[in-house]
Parts: structure tokens; C-alpha cells; sequence
């Protein structure tokens, strides 16, 4: 498996780097930091510094193949002071371009790298946030895992809650006929018990009243 870039020597992004300026150039466009990374992959903070060494020296080499060209001997002589003067004149609008050129390019320079460094915190702002999601979503994955656990183990006490009740309920239902029936017959016993007494008396009623006592006739 590869390396990341970030851990690759510059020496090997180099070749990936200049392939990619060929290609885009080979199409007809202008090479830019993002279109180079976006060819290559990785980071840009891993491949700016490398972009700029390859840019600095694609930029030499044009500017010395479009340095003056040695002039033809048979019309050196002649032409010399000519040339010298035509090349004084333009050099300076040249270098009036170059030093406005210069100031522009330190106040990119300043601009991509403040850029540059905004974009690596981003990227890491981003990898920390992945991070974060990843654990949040394991640790939802977990809960709720347990409460689908806590919903089944609701669902089975619930189920035996309602079944003692239920069994409670037979159980003083059942408790309450039998005393009912027991109070009955125990009545039904009391009432014969008291009947019989009654009737099997040693003692019968009498009601009148007895000889001598006070208001009775006196026998004859």
C-alpha cells in the first residue's frame, strides 16, 4: 500500500507534479495549485511547496529561452550598437513590468500562503469533525442497541406483572366463594344446632303460674 503524501519525499511528488502540469498544459489550460492536486490527489499543504519548486524552474527555463539571442556574426559588428540600444530600451519597460511583476507576485505569495495555511486547518478541522461523527455514530449504534435491549426486557416483566395479577385476582376471587360458602353452611349449622336444642328440651315452658303465689286461686 502506498504512503500518504505527507509522508513521501519531495523527490517522489516531484515526477507527479510535473506530469500533471504537462497534461494540463497538453490541454490547453493554465496550471493552478487545485488543478495539479485534483490530478495527483492528496493534500495541497503536502504538494504546494513542491508545486512552487517546479513552477520556479519551468519559469527559468522560459525565461532563458526567450533571453536575446546570440546575434549572427556576419551582422554583429554592425548591428551590435543597434541591437544594445533597442534591447537597453525595451529591457527597461521590461523591467518596470518584471518589478511590478515582483510586487504582485510577494503580495500572492503572502495571500496563497495565508490561504494554504487556512485550508490545513480546515482539512484538519474536517478529519477531526469525520472523527467525532464516526465515534458519536458508534456510540448511537450502542444506545440504541441497549434500548431495544431495555424495550424487550419492559416488554417480558410486563408480561409476568400481568400474568400474578391475573393469578391474584383468581386467587381472592376463588378465596372469596369459598368463604362465602363456609359462612353459609355455618349458618345452616347454627340453625339446625338451636332448632334441635329447642325441641329436645328437659325443660318445657310453663307459663302459669304456681300454687300459693301471690294473685292465684287457692285450691279446693
Amino acid at each position: 500500500m502506498a504512503s500518504p503524501p505527507s509522508k513521501q519525499k519531495p523527490n517522489v511528488l516531484k515526477p507527479r507534479v510535473e506530469a500533471a502540469i504537462d497534461k494540463i498544459v497538453s490541454e490547453g489550460g493554465k496550471p493552478t495549485q487545485v488543478k495539479i492536486v485534483e490530478i495527483t490527489g492528496g493534500s495541497l499543504r503536502d504538494y504546494s511547496p513542491v508545486i512552487r519548486e517546479v513552477m520556479a524552474e519551468r519559469a527559468a527555463r522560459e525565461a532563458a529561452a526567450r533571453s536575446i539571442p546570440k546575434m549572427p556574426e556576419e551582422v554583429a559588428d554592425m548591428a551590435s550598437e543597434i541591437w544594445g540600444a533597442a534591447y537597453r530600451a525595451a529591457d527597461e519597460v521590461a523591467a518596470a513590468e518584471r518589478k511590478s511583476h515582483v510586487e504582485q507576485a510577494a503580495q500572492f505569495e503572502t495571500e496563497r500562503t495565508e490561504l494554504e495555511d487556512l485550508v490545513g486547518e480546515r482539512e484538519d478541522e474536517r478529519d477531526e469533525a469525520i472523527t467525532q461523527v464516526k465515534e458519536q455514530s458508534a456510540q448511537l449504534a450502542d444506545l440504541l442497541e441497549k434500548c431495544r435491549e431495555y424495550e424487550l426486557e419492559i416488554a417480558r416483566l410486563t408480561g409476568r406483572l400481568a400474568e400474578r395479577e391475573d393469578a391474584v385476582r383468581r386467587s381472592l376471587e376463588r378465596q372469596a366463594k369459598e368463604k362465602a360458602a363456609a359462612d353459609a353452611a355455618a349458618c345452616d349449622v347454627d340453625l339446625k344446632v338451636s332448632s334441635e336444642a329447642v325441641s329436645q328440651s328437659e325443660f318445657p315452658l310453663d307459663f302459669s303460674r304456681p300454687v300459693g303465689a301471690p294473685g292465684s286461686s287457692p285450691a279446693v
